[in-house]
């Protein structure tokens, strides 16, 4: 699953940050930490749709996709591409599943036999909890300069640091995140756009399943 490997380790922070930030952030980095550990507790869940642009150096032409992810408390993960593939994981816990075709062929696995997952799900309790001393073990982050809202992430951990170089997140003046770009140790690029983010609605029966 190329599409996703480059940007797993970076989702825990993405999604929370995304479905956290429900309001026009401060012009601070600290404050606008602060007002996203303010909402933490308030988040259930957050859906939305996304365009991925992946540039590799083997590659002249950026690999293009579209999908959508879904998030709900405490520990559960979709993350589906819908174009130009059909694929996509769930992570509930520990454990999860991908699949192709439509949740078809699926292949069950844990954090212990995956390192990706693993990664992901410590990383997922940081960032649901808000846990500062935690987030700051994994991240040193840093405002950007310019108009808009841009906080710098540089990976502190060595497992996540070997795959990332940095995640930028760019927020819209009206709080949520608009871009997500992961910069890779290797030479790669992913940003990533979101659109339609729904924060808190109610969720299908059996969409983890």
């Amino acid at each position: 699953m190329r599409y996703f490997s480059a940007i797993g380790p970076a989702f825990p922070a993405m999604l929370c940050i995304l479905g956290l930030c429900l309001a026009p952030l401060p012009a601070q980095a600290k404050d606008a930490l602060d007002v996203l550990k303010e909402q933490a507790a308030a988040m259930t869940s957050v859906h939305s749709d996304f365009t991925q642009e992946t540039s590799l150096p083997m590659f002249k032409l950026p690999l293009r996709s579209q999908g959508r992810f879904v998030f709900a408390k405490p520990d559960a993960l979709l993350w589906e591409y819908l174009s130009p593939i059909q694929e996509g994981f769930v992570l509930r816990g520990n454990k999860g599943f991908r699949w192709q075709d439509h949740k078809k062929n699926r292949a069950p696995f844990t954090s212990g036999s995956d390192p990706l997952a693993a990664i992901i799900a410590r990383q997922i309790t940081a960032w649901i909890l808000f846990d500062m001393q935690s987030i700051e073990r994994e991240y040193r982050i840093d405002q950007l300069p310019g108009p808009v809202m841009r906080l710098k992430m540089t990976p502190l951990k060595k497992d996540v640091g070997a795959v990332i170089d940095s995640i930028t997140i760019a927020f819209t003046p009206q709080g949520p995140a608009s871009t997500v770009e992961i910069t890779e140790t290797k030479g790669g690029r992913t940003v990533i756009s979101f659109t339609n983010t729904i924060v808190n609605a109610p969720l299908d029966n059996g969409l983890f399943d």
